[in-house]
């Protein structure tokens, strides 16, 4: 549109298969009365995404506005019964099953920033409604806005150190039958440069705050249940790196599509 604003819009199509998980149809037990089984008859979803993309660039950066619509068929949702019966007796169980569309749209807001040689940072904001139908053959549906942030900052206090600290918040997310709690997670990173540039010490600590963990809430008009789970990340790494040759240039990731609704449950 002008030196400084660009427009772009787009169209695609995606297919998301059913993973080896959500097919295995041989149960596994949590205990003795929850039950984990997958869903062998599951079709993969298809998803048509439109998206209009804004960016504006400055003297200290960029802005970016990305609104998007996207239409999900067949989309895979994660099944909870609590009145089921497996090898003859009632359990709790958890598996997949195929509703037939989920409808999103929302927005995308990203911006990065460059005060000189000393700091350069990153923030993204996304917020969008996700509507669920389950079809005329299921009850099971949803009706939710969510939205979540992030966050990456970059300090060159001397020329061979910096300092970089990410951060991460997804606010509560309702689901079908059910309801995420909101889930956050922190990054630090120290890393000195030597050998005049070709090497690298880096002291990098992973949730320091032991925040990366989740609840879910779901059930029925029979049953509600509660289940929280620690991911167990926490840790510190100590890394030495040495490059040959010419130096890699290094850019900012690009940010995953919108949080879809996951299981949260371990892996059988």
């Amino acid at each position: 549109l002008t030196p400084s604003m660009q427009a772009k819009v787009s169209y695609s199509r995606r297919i998301r298969r059913p993973g080896t998980q959500e097919l295995n149809p041989f149960p596994t037990f949590f205990d003795v009365q929850n039950v984990f089984i997958g869903n062998p008859s599951l079709n993969p979803e298809y998803t048509d995404a439109y998206e209009l993309g804004l960016t504006r660039s400055g003297k200290y950066g960029t802005l970016q506005v990305s609104p998007f619509y996207r239409k999900t068929s067949n989309v895979i949702r994660v099944i909870i019964n609590t009145a089921d019966h497996i090898d003859g007796r009632e359990v709790t169980s958890v598996s997949f099953s195929n509703l037939a569309t989920s409808n999103s749209w929302g927005t995308d807001v990203n911006g990065s920033i460059r005060l000189g040689p000393k700091f350069s940072g990153f923030t993204g904001f996304n917020v969008f409604k996700m509507v669920t139908d389950g079809g005329s053959l299921s009850s099971v549906g949803s009706n939710a806005v969510m939205w979540m942030t992030r966050f990456s900052g970059t300090s060159q206090f001397t020329p061979t150190w910096s300092v970089t600290a990410n951060y991460m918040y997804r606010a509560p997310m309702k689901i079908e039958r059910g309801e995420f709690s909101s889930t956050q997670m922190t990054m630090l990173s120290l890393r000195q440069k030597l050998l005049e540039g070709k090497g690298a010490v880096s002291l990098r600590v992973q949730d320091p705050f032991n925040t990366m963990r989740f609840k879910i809430k779901t059930g029925d008009d029979n049953l509600i249940q509660f289940t929280e789970r620690q991911f167990g990340v926490r840790a510190v790494f100590l890394t030495f790196q040495y490059n040959f040759g010419q130096t890699p240039k290094f850019r900012v990731p690009k940010q995953d599509d919108q949080p879809q609704a996951q299981t949260g449950f371990p892996p059988p």
